[in-house]
């Protein structure tokens, strides 16, 4: 066993918005240059500046493992990262210049392509060069890429980077076809070298595919009891040998501060990060898990201290779990049940609404809303982002198994709950999220349409609890009260729902391709002639200082006509997948198919109109499916059910 230990000490980054650069000449002054640089990291000053830490110096230690068997070859690495603390500090003059570098980047990154032809004089020395500069430019980007000869000429490099990828694919190691191929990578963008790597894939694929012998289609298992039938053995393979890696990162505590002239606007806080990696290399699958003990948010007052906005149950409840977070994700080896699986548990956290700090936040961020915006804008479309991930990861056979306590939100009738008379309490419940994914799809001439609904839907199964509504003055214990089933305090009693999303993995006419239904057993509504006044005098409170919030609104000059600087992954692999085999082959037929006569096409129809209507009186279903036929399918069947409902009047 060997033993490897690496320590990190005084780890920092530091960031000087407006620092003055000393002036050396090297490599003349290059020991006097050395000297400043030493003595600067031990004193963390320069020119009498201090430094302005983004991460403050910090300790990290680094320890391996190494284990090895009777033989001496290596059976077990293991391997952990320890960090104490670790500190980011953020002031206003910092976040505002690394806008201002990004802006910089992102500018030069948009003249790259016009780099040759921008002018070297300044724009007051010769003003009718850079008009001209902005005219080649505008041309470049907007004229030329469409004109004929544009076209021909990629039309023309396309092909043959088409051509020479399909030989670099049978001959990988051929170092002259790469060279070529890098030469007609600089004359095609991105988009068509990705267009041109599938297509050259598929004609490959396809031509493998005619070329292929009995034996090579042949699956695996009939392969050996083929083997097992003549006699014939195959020899062993000799196994690899498989090494246990384990890596494994700690964090004592990590803080974030955001600091404005001095004082601090906002700290996030999260204890006890540890996170673990297990792979397995051989068999190409790994093993992630994630916890967080706890997390914290807090924000500045006008007393001119830090207030919690967000935390979680470890500081209020005491017998809450260890660890708020737990995330456990899992690629399971090829040939299994499920492609991966994702186990999730997230404890309560508690938001509550303060005016000042969050206005102080805002100031904080003034001059970063063009950045800001497509986060801000899209969080109206975060549930239906959410349901779309579970069922792209429920189509692409995930085991998901996510406990998650939905945040539960506070909010004040002054926005703070020093001064507030009267408080709200949202909790949007605990949601049990589980997949039951589909295991046959093969279907028999006798299968029934019971059968067919079990045999082909996979199902999303959401169980909703706790929801619930409290209303409250501010010296009352809504905590305890949040706790209970139904109380006075409630306005919305505590009520669950169980929902279910099936989609249909073949495309049938006699079933729904999706289904949703929503069972709800009771809705319970507490309401008093107190309560509701009381209510109304404070949404109009709330409504009063939504008038006093001025958004800032930054109006975004000509948005359709701004310039795309690069594509991100997503629109990459959405071209990449959307080019498959089934549809290159169908283009094909279909280009070198002629055009089929009239008559032909009217029997056709006549042939499938009687085999239709012959098949539309087998089918004979009661209820709301007896509208389905040939020409009236149903692709979305929802189905919502409130069994009872509950209206109750209290004398307070």
């Amino acid at each position: 066993t060997c033993y490897y230990l690496v320590k990190l000490e005084a780890f920092s980054i530091y960031w000087n918005p407006n620092h003055t650069l000393a002036e050396w000449k090297l490599p003349s002054q290059y020991y006097h240059w050395r000297n400043a640089m030493t003595n600067s990291l031990q004193n963390f000053s320069m020119n009498n500046e201090d430094f302005e830490f983004l991460i403050k110096p910090m300790t990290a230690k680094i320890k391996m493992t190494i284990n090895r068997n009777l033989h001496g070859n290596i059976n077990k690495v293991l391997s952990d990262v320890i960090v104490q603390d670790c500190n980011v500090q953020i002031s206003k003059e910092q976040f505002r210049s690394m806008f201002c570098i990004v802006d910089a980047l992102k500018r030069m990154w948009i003249n790259w392509e016009n780099l040759s032809i921008r002018p070297k004089q300044r724009v007051s020395e010769n003003k009718k060069i850079w008009w001209r500069y902005a005219y080649q430019a505008c041309a470049e980007q907007r004229i030329r890429p469409y004109t004929w000869s544009r076209i021909r000429l990629v039309r023309r490099n396309y092909k043959k980077y088409t051509g020479i990828y399909k030989k670099i694919l049978t001959n990988p190691n051929d170092t002259e076809l790469k060279l070529d191929l890098q030469k007609y990578e600089d004359q095609l963008s991105i988009v068509n070298i990705v267009i041109a790597r599938q297509q050259a894939r598929l004609t490959v694929n396809e031509t493998s595919l005619c070329e292929k012998s009995f034996w090579d289609i042949l699956p695996s298992p009939e392969r050996v009891l083929l083997c097992e039938k003549i006699g014939f053995s195959q020899p062993e393979e000799n196994e690899e040998i498989s090494i246990d890696h384990n890596y494994s990162f700690r964090v004592g505590n990590t803080t974030l501060s955001l600091i404005d002239s001095g004082h601090e606007v906002l700290i996030v806080t999260l204890t006890q990060l540890i996170s673990n990696l297990h792979p397995n290399y051989n068999k190409g699958t790994y093993k992630v898990g994630l916890k967080i003990e706890a997390a914290i948010v807090e924000g500045s007052s006008v007393e001119e201290h830090l207030i919690p906005i967000v935390s979680s149950e470890h500081l209020t409840v005491h017998n809450s779990p260890a660890y708020f977070l737990k995330v456990e994700f899992e690629k399971m080896p090829v040939g299994s049940e499920f492609s991966h699986k994702l186990h999730m548990v997230l404890e309560y956290l508690e938001i509550s609404y303060h005016r000042y700090a969050f206005d102080e936040l805002r100031k904080f961020l003034i001059g970063c809303e063009e950045y800001l915006s497509k986060y801000t804008n899209s969080a109206h479309k975060l549930p239906k982002k959410i349901f779309d991930f579970l069922k792209e990861k429920m189509m692409a056979r995930w085991d998901l198994n996510l406990d998650v306590r939905t945040p539960y939100f506070v909010i004040p009738q002054s926005a703070s709950l020093q001064t507030g008379e009267n408080i709200l309490i949202l909790d949007l419940g605990r949601y049990k999220i589980s997949t039951e994914l589909c295991q046959e799809s093969q279907i028999t001439e006798n299968t029934t349409h019971m059968e067919l609904e079990e045999q082909l839907y996979s199902r999303l199964h959401i169980d909703c609890s706790d929801i619930q509504v409290l209303f409250c003055d501010s010296g009352e214990d809504w905590r305890s009260g949040r706790r209970e089933k139904d109380t006075e305090l409630h306005v919305l009693a505590k009520n669950f729902f169980n929902a279910t999303y099936a989609h249909c993995i073949k495309s049938i006419p006699s079933i729904p391709k999706q289904k949703f239904n929503i069972n709800m057993p009771t809705l319970k509504v507490n309401i008093s002639e107190r309560k509701l006044l009381i209510f109304l005098k404070f949404l109009n409170s709330i409504k009063a200082e939504k008038e006093d919030l001025k958004p800032i609104v930054q109006k975004v000059t000509w948005p359709k006509d701004r310039v795309v600087i690069h594509w991100n992954s997503k629109y990459l692999s959405h071209i990449q997948d959307y080019i498959t085999l089934k549809t290159f082959v169908l283009s094909r037929r279909k280009n070198n198919r002629s055009n089929a006569s009239v008559p032909e096409k009217r029997s056709t129809a006549i042939y499938y109109q009687k085999e239709n209507d012959v098949w539309a009186r087998c089918v004979d279903l009661p209820g709301l499916e007896d509208n389905i036929s040939p020409s009236n399918t149903i692709s979305n069947l929802i189905g919502c059910e409130i069994k009872e409902v509950v209206l109750r009047k209290l004398f307070i």
